[in-house]
């Protein structure tokens, strides 16, 4: 099976917060069995490079966190999300 993974961060093995710990651990899980692909936010393209998950992805796309693009479809969001 193909799954697609879409978080706000980029995730790893080391990152300091419960939630991350388990995408983690969920992703090193599935892609034993199935292809793996993440679109992620991150600030810095770099941190990829060196991460212990990267191996785990048939696919990463990064969204720059500071780009237009980003911030337009954060916006959208926001609005749609208003009462």
């Amino acid at each position: 099976m193909k799954i697609l993974f879409v978080t706000p961060y980029y995730p790893y093995s080391k990152i300091p917060h419960a939630g991350g710990k388990d995408i983690f651990h969920l992703i090193e899980s599935l892609s034993q069995k199935h292809t793996i692909h993440l679109l992620s936010m991150s600030e810095d393209k770099d941190e990829i490079i060196n991460n212990d998950l990267k191996d785990f992805f048939e696919e990463i796309e990064i969204i720059n966190k500071n780009s237009t693009f980003f911030n337009r479809v954060k916006s959208a969001i926001k609005n749609t999300l208003r009462p």
